[in-house]
C-alpha cells in the first residue's frame, strides 16, 4: 500500500511540473505572426493581437477575423466575427476552443474539439514567425 501511495505522489508531482513548464511558455504565443499547414497541405497565415486573430488561406484567399479570448494559460477560444466570402460568413459567431498540448521552440501542437456535426478533434502544429 505504501508503494502505491508513493507511486501516486511521484506521478502527481511529475504531472504538476510538466504542466507548469507548459504554462510558463504559452504566453509567448498570445500575439504575433504564425503559420500552419492543414492536412491537405494548404498553408494559412495568422496574425494575432491581444483581442483579434486574422487568418488568410493561401490557396483560396479566404480571410477570416475572429475574436480571441484566453480561457486558460494554454487554452483559447476563437469566435469568428467576419469573413470575406459568403461561404465563410456562414461560420460567423461560431466558437472553437483550442488547447496548446505541446511546445517545441517557436511552435506548438494544438488540439481542437470543433463544434461540428461529426464532433471531430483536429490536431496540428502552429509555427510562430515573428512577434
Amino acid at each position: 500500500m505504501n508503494r502505491f501511495l508513493f507511486f501516486l505522489l511521484v506521478l502527481f508531482i511529475s504531472q504538476t511540473c510538466i504542466a507548469g513548464e507548459l504554462s510558463d511558455t504559452c504566453h509567448h504565443f498570445k500575439t504575433g505572426k504564425f503559420s500552419y499547414r492543414d492536412s491537405s497541405g494548404i498553408i494559412t497565415s495568422i496574425t494575432r493581437t491581444k483581442k483579434q486573430q486574422t487568418e488568410i488561406n493561401s490557396k483560396t484567399g479566404l480571410l477570416t477575423k475572429s475574436k480571441i479570448s484566453w480561457v486558460g494559460e494554454c487554452e483559447y477560444r476563437l469566435t469568428q466575427t467576419w469573413a470575406n466570402s459568403k461561404e465563410g460568413r456562414k461560420n460567423n459567431r461560431r466558437q472553437i476552443t483550442i488547447n496548446i498540448t505541446r511546445i517545441a521552440g517557436n511552435s506548438y501542437e494544438y488540439a481542437c474539439s470543433c463544434n461540428d456535426k461529426a464532433n471531430t478533434t483536429i490536431q496540428g502544429v502552429v509555427v510562430k514567425l515573428s512577434d
